[in-house]
């Protein structure tokens, strides 16, 4: 996943953790048996 990684390539970015936190949640929602 090296495509725009320009300063930092082995942290991820503060706003890319919490994107990937705001999927996982979403994923979390879709799949929780209602």
């Amino acid at each position: 996943h090296q495509n725009h990684t320009t300063t930092s390539d082995t942290t991820p970015a503060p706003t890319q953790i919490a994107t990937v936190k705001a999927h996982m949640a979403n994923l979390r929602d879709l799949l929780k048996p209602v």
